[in-house]
Order: structure tokens, then C-alpha cells, then sequence
């Protein structure tokens, strides 16, 4: 996988991640497990297979989600990143984490993420 300082990724969200319970006003343990996909020749289509990303994000009664999510690329090769998203109606929303750093030949990696939410989710990342 080719990469400059901008890599825009499609995650296809597996059947039971990133949704929010039907009362997401207390706090709820969302999985995120999703196959990744390099951007195709247009905007949100699917290119290339290129990863999966797994974590975790926890509601607020405020309709937040703290997120921890990591971009992994094979055996050696991961994006670790942090941030909180707004929650919008049963799914995590949109916004902006932090890179917080990488493995492999992403090891000193540090910038922003933003999170685009619709199904697939797409992820711009600025390392």
C-alpha cells in the first residue's frame, strides 16, 4: 500500500459494529471491527483491501462516543488513533481524532484522522 501525507480510507463495518443500543443516553460499550479499503476512483467507492480496523468507543449520556481505534495493515504495520465522535442516532457519527501513533513503518506516526459517517465510514487520515 502506497501512502503520502494524506491516506483516504472506506471501512465496510462487520454486522454488529459501531452501532449504539437503542437507548444511548447511558454509557455502552460499542466494538468496532471493520475490513478497510484503499478510495477507489471515486469519492466513497471501494478500491483495494488493505486492513481492518478494530476498537472500542463508550457513549456519554451527552451523546458523545470516546473512541479508540487502531488501523491495522498487516502483521507489523498499525495506526493507532483517539478522539471523540458525536453519536448520531444509532451509530457513531462524524468528526476528528488523534493520531497517536503507529507500528512498523508507522512507527513515529502523529496527525488527525477525520471520520466521515455513512455506511461504510470513511477515513481521511493527515500523518
Amino acid at each position: 500500500m502506497e501512502f503520502d501525507a494524506t491516506l483516504i480510507l472506506i471501512g465496510e463495518e462487520e454486522e454488529s459494529s459501531g452501532r449504539v443500543a437503542d437507548d444511548a443516553r447511558g454509557a455502552n460499550v460499542i466494538p468496532i471491527d471493520q475490513q478497510l479499503y484503499q478510495e477507489g476512483d471515486e469519492p466513497w467507492d471501494r478500491g483495494e483491501h488493505v486492513g481492518e480496523a478494530y476498537g472500542i468507543a463508550i457513549t456519554t449520556p451527552s451523546g458523545r462516543a470516546v473512541c479508540n481505534l487502531t488501523f491495522e495493515f498487516g502483521d507489523e504495520d498499525s495506526i493507532a488513533m483517539h478522539g471523540v465522535l458525536r453519536v448520531e442516532g444509532n451509530a457513531i457519527g462524524s468528526g476528528m481524532m488523534a493520531v497517536v501513533g503507529g507500528t512498523g513503518k508507522f512507527h513515529q506516526a502523529s496527525g488527525s484522522v477525520r471520520v466521515e459517517h455513512r455506511n461504510p465510514k470513511r477515513y481521511r487520515l493527515m500523518l
